[in-house]
């Protein structure tokens, strides 16, 4: 080979490479478009899984005191019906005791 057809091949192989080496950088300008708007997007989610952390932790305060005067509200509920139920038996005791006293009035 000559001198001159070896210069033409080793500068289109050059060429050649270069072109790869420049198709190769486009796609790893690509590739790191392509993360950065991954990162961006994680960083997103991140902060909106914050904020709904700091929601729920909300929520479950909100829920934890509701459920403590629920469950005081229920105690009351109980006392008042243990009342009840006791003057509802004194108020039975007395209608069967007037009953009672007026059928004797009666057949007397």
């Amino acid at each position: 080979m000559s001198r001159l057809t070896t210069n033409n091949f080793i500068e289109n192989q050059q060429h050649i490479q270069q072109e790869e080496i420049d198709k190769q950088d486009i796609m790893l300008d690509d590739i790191t478009h392509e993360i950065t708007k991954l990162k961006d997007i994680a960083i997103i989610i991140g902060t909106e899984v914050d904020e709904h952390n700091a929601l729920l932790d909300e929520t479950n305060t909100e829920v934890g005191q509701t459920n403590l005067r629920l469950n005081n509200t229920n105690k009351k509920l109980d006392k008042v019906m243990e009342l009840a139920k006791d003057k509802q038996c004194w108020i039975i005791t007395i209608l069967l005791l007037i009953l009672i006293i007026m059928i004797i009035i009666y057949f007397i």
